[in-house]
């Protein structure tokens, strides 16, 4: 979806993969670009004028002079690296290393995709002032130590494939022979340090103990030996290539951990992602990873606002800008903000591409801010006719306070207050009442050990936690644990809410719309709407939670039949300690809230009727939610049929690479 850099609109159902289609192609294209950095395949030649130690291609922690020969890392805790900005193929070249002071380091060889811990991998060599040479991750003794004041001689010789090292003029046998498969590639000086500070010296000035014959100092490499390295993004400081907003901290914090499960598979260079949301703590650890150097940002409006605003945030090589969930986004009239930010990354001779991901591409604020941010986008609508997942089971329970009994209701259900000054059990607050109690035995009829639950405000999430703690305070043990999951709730306990219902410690979780935007529950078995949502999309978005996976799932929805009085709050304060009833209309933070409506409009959406459930809520069929879905028997038998030729396919292709690496190390091995 990336080839050709295209805009893209783009919608899909609730857990089909939309995450991952945008952050596979957006890591593999980020570290392509770094590893191109990295070893110089840049659109443009760039002349090497010093060799040195690379002001860009280091960590954070490791500090280079402007001179690109002193080296220090005052981490006492971790191993900060960097490398020259030269690397060799062929000859046999040296440097030198001064040790400064009594800190830990280690110095040596790495390709340019190694890693910066020296000798830790398979693509680099070290040797460090414990006397221990390290490769792969294996440190054995060799030669001496060393440290302060003494003067550490690296050897490569590119064309034997050896490495060794000396101390103070005294050279030890090989250390390493080079694997063949690594023949031909350029090798760059490279070090490690604890702590320390080093003086290489890769041969702009004499040495303190010269090489011995036939070696050279690197800085005296024939250009046409070597694979140069170029600056740009890839710095320490380096700015974004890719920008991610999401709608909600639980959604952010989920496609970064997506993001991050996809760079567990990508090697060297790295590539750095990182997350900025509100609730996590004081901006300043923000700036300070930003300092470090990012390279894929995923965050919340608020936060990139506020780290754009305050100039810690450069958009300048932003290729990549992603709207997840725009639709919802819209509804946080996030519009001018959106537009904002685009309007401050830089359009370059290099595109930028504006990838959109919806529940819907149809909407008026969707079409409007397309316009504005997309040019000729390329538009992918899976969903189609908005329809309900294969694999739930969806129905309706109608609340009617007119026939519906409440002289068994023997616990108190505390409602959220609208009718305070108003008559007792008028239809709109006996609404409220048997809504918690229906919602009870439907919990015990389908004897659901896992269920999320929707609710339209935080303080309804809040009222009900306290209905079901009423319940286990009444001999039911801990039969009816809940959570709630709403953003009046701490970041970190909105996580550990969300955790202990995934681990199943809880058996109940109550959450807004907003804050359910980041749940992603693979077996979750129930759901329930509390109350129907106001936009008749949200009734798809909510459902959709369930049956993932290929599992089975069940969505009941709690329906009033008459209009149900609600807080809608648009006092300052939004709701804290508003205690108006009067309607909008009338200078109030209240609405009739009309389900009968809403459920016109959803049955529209979907186009057929729910199912209207009876007084034992059973459907028309049995399933086990929360199970898998039987096999289908021709795709089964699709499979056995294919296995055998997939087989061979994939021998063949074993075949045709491995011919190739043999045809390529025996040409590298003649010339």
């Amino acid at each position: 979806m990336y080839l050709g850099c295209g805009d893209v609109l783009a919608a899909a159902e609730t857990g089909s993969g939309k995450t991952g289609a945008f952050a596979l192609p957006l890591v593999q294209i980020v570290y392509e670009t770094l590893r191109d950095l990295a070893t110089g395949k840049t659109d443009t030649e760039e002349e090497i004028t010093i060799i040195k130690m690379s002001l860009d291609d280091r960590e954070g922690d490791f500090a280079v002079s402007a001179e690109g020969d002193l080296c220090q890392s005052r981490n006492e805790r971790q191993w900060a690296g960097g490398r020259a900005n030269v690397g060799l193929i062929r000859g046999k070249y040296y440097y030198e290393a001064y040790c400064r002071d009594a800190g830990l380091s280690r110095m040596g060889w790495s390709l340019a995709s190694g890693s910066y811990n020296i000798g830790t991998d398979k693509k680099t060599y070290g040797f460090g002032g414990t006397g221990k040479k390290s490769h792969n991750n294996q440190f054995d003794t060799y030669g001496s130590a060393f440290g302060k004041g003494d003067v550490l001689g690296c050897y490569l010789d590119c064309d034997e494939g050896k490495v060794f090292w000396s101390v103070n003029g005294k050279v030890f046998d090989t250390a390493f022979n080079i694997a063949q498969s690594q023949g031909g590639s350029a090798w760059y000086p490279a070090a490690v340090l604890k702590n320390a500070e080093v003086e290489i010296n890769l041969g702009l000035k004499p040495f303190k103990f010269p090489p011995i014959q036939g070696f050279i100092g690197v800085a005296q490499a024939d250009v046409d030996n070597t694979s140069l390295k170029t600056v740009g993004t890839l710095s320490v400081g380096r700015s974004p290539l890719a920008l991610i907003l999401e709608p909600s901290r639980e959604l952010a914090e989920q496609t970064h951990k997506a993001i991050e499960v996809f760079l567990n598979y990508v090697p060297p260079p790295k590539v750095q992602a990182c997350l900025f949301v509100g609730g996590m703590g004081e901006a300043t650890k923000d700036i300070q990873v930003l300092k470090k150097g990012v390279d894929i940002v995923t965050g919340t409006m608020g936060r990139i606002e506020s780290l754009i605003q305050s100039n810690n945030l450069n958009l300048k090589n932003v290729r990549f800008f992603v709207i997840d969930e725009a639709d919802q986004m819209m509804e946080q009239d996030n519009i001018q903000s959106i537009l904002g930010i685009y309007k401050k990354i830089p359009k370059t001779e290099r595109p930028l591409q504006v990838l959109l991901f919806s529940a819907t591409l149809h909407s008026e604020e969707i079409r409007k801010v397309t316009e504005q941010i997309c040019r000729f986008p390329q538009l992918i609508d899976l969903k189609g006719k908005p329809t309900v997942p294969e694999n739930v089971d969806h129905g309706l329970v109608m609340i009617d306070p007119v026939t519906m009994s409440t002289k068994d209701i023997q616990r108190k259900v505390v409602t959220d207050g609208v009718h305070a000054n108003e008559a007792k059990n008028i239809p709109s607050e006996l609404i409220k009442i048997l809504k918690a109690e229906v919602l009870k035995k439907i919990i015990d009829t389908f004897k659901m050990d896992q269920v999320l639950i929707f609710v339209r405000t935080k303080l309804d999430g809040d009222n009900l936690h306290n209905y079901f703690r009423a319940l286990n305070a009444g001999g039911m043990l801990d039969s009816y644990s809940s959570a709630v999951l709403h953003a009046g709730k701490s970041q970190e306990q909105r996580r550990k809410n969300l955790e202990d219902f995934k681990k199943g410690d809880i058996r109940i979780l109550i959450a807004t719309d907003v804050a359910a935007r980041g749940i992603d529950i693979e077996s979750l078995p129930f759901v329930i709407n509390y109350t129907l949502p106001p936009k008749p999309e949200n009734y798809l978005h909510r459902i959709g939670r369930t049956g993932r996976a290929d599992k089975i799932g069940l969505a009941i929805s709690l329906v009033a039949t008459q209009e149900e009085k609600v807080w809608y709050h648009t006092c300052p304060s939004r709701g804290a300690s508003c205690s108006n009833t009067k309607l909008l209309e009338n200078g109030g933070c209240t609405i009739w809230y009309n389900e009968p409506d809403i459920l016109k409009s959803i049955e529209n959406l979907i186009g057929s009727p729910i199912t209207r459930l009876g007084n034992d809520f059973s459907f028309p069929q049995s399933r086990q939610y929360g199970q898998k879905k039987e096999g289908n028997l021709e795709f089964i038998e699709h499979q056995i049929t294919l296995k055998p030729v997939v087989e061979q396919l994939t021998m063949l292709e074993v075949q045709a690479q491995t011919a190739f690496l043999d045809f390529h190390m025996r040409f590298n091995k003649k010339k």
